[in-house]
């Protein structure tokens, strides 16, 4: 390597002690300790820092890997198990509304059902009606039942009527006659004759009728002569009402004085029609 003189920068030898050119002494320069070890030391630390930098990149690294699979676990987990379980619960214990909707109308449905009785047709009641007035009497055919009550035929124990007078709560038993299921064409002349109704009331009250026709074992029994019409509507309509004392009156010239003893007779001949026609409907003919 040239040496140059520190003093005029001459070119000397490398053993030369003094300067050729300006005979300045030749100093020995010793390499520096401190800036070796400065260069050490940088080269050290930089090779360190790669180490570091490199081990952080590992650690960063590893890290990123395990937030990565985390999230995709936790993203696993609440799109699969999560779902699964909610599955689960809302078929095992969750009803939709709809489905309570559902069954709780058909609940209440079916405890409607239950507490309604099966409406009767009007034969049952009837002979309903007549059981619970203690009468063993049963009715074949009857009127449509009303407001005011109904008109029966009583087929199990030969031939009769039976008219309960629904305002009053009472039950008569008519003798059978046959002029009362035809009243219109019980015709004379342009005069609708008469129809006599014999009437037998068990546990009758001694009311102001009672002087009529006669008592037997608690049965008040009487004849009525019932004069009727009909008007331009076609309807029966119940005319004067007379009756008399005795077993075999031969004059009706006492009015009934009850309203129950009225009801009972304008109750029979205004629906002996509605009679006939449920009588015709069974084939009952007497």
């Amino acid at each position: 390597m040239a040496k140059f003189c520190g003093t005029c920068g001459a070119p000397i030898e490398d053993n030369a002690t003094f300067c050729p050119k300006c005979g300045a002494k030749i100093r020995e320069e010793t390499p520096s300790v401190e800036n070796t070890d400065t260069f050490q030391s940088t080269d050290n630390e930089s090779t360190g820092n790669v180490l570091n930098s490199n081990m952080k990149n590992i650690i960063i690294g590893i890290l990123l890997a395990v937030i990565v699979v985390g999230a995709g676990a936790g993203v696993y987990y609440y799109k699969h198990i999560r779902n699964n379980v909610a599955s689960t619960n809302a078929t095992t214990t969750n009803v939709t509304p709809t489905e309570t909707t559902s069954k709780t109308e058909s609940s209440d449905s079916t405890r409607d059902a239950a507490s309604q009785e099966p409406i009767k047709d009007d034969l049952t009641q009837a002979n309903e009606i007549l059981k619970s007035k203690g009468y063993s009497d049963t009715v074949g055919a009857v009127s449509p039942i009303n407001d005011a009550g109904f008109l029966g035929l009583i087929t199990n124990k030969g031939r009769a009527f039976v008219v309960y007078d629904k305002k009053d709560d009472v039950v008569a038993i008519l003798d059978y006659k046959r002029e009362l299921l035809n009243l219109r064409n019980n015709k004379w002349g342009n005069v609708y004759s008469p129809v006599i109704l014999t009437l037998h009331i068990k546990n009758d009250q001694a009311n102001n009728d009672r002087a009529l026709g006669y008592w037997h074992n608690g049965i008040h029994t009487f004849s009525v002569y019932s004069l009727y019409d009909i008007d331009a509507d076609g309807n029966i309509v119940p005319g004067m009402l007379t009756s008399a004392q005795g077993r075999n009156p031969s004059h009706y010239q006492a009015y009934l004085k009850e309203q129950q003893n009225v009801n009972i007779v304008n109750l029979a001949l205004t629906s002996a029609d509605s009679l006939k026609q449920d009588m015709d409907s069974k084939n009952i003919v007497f």
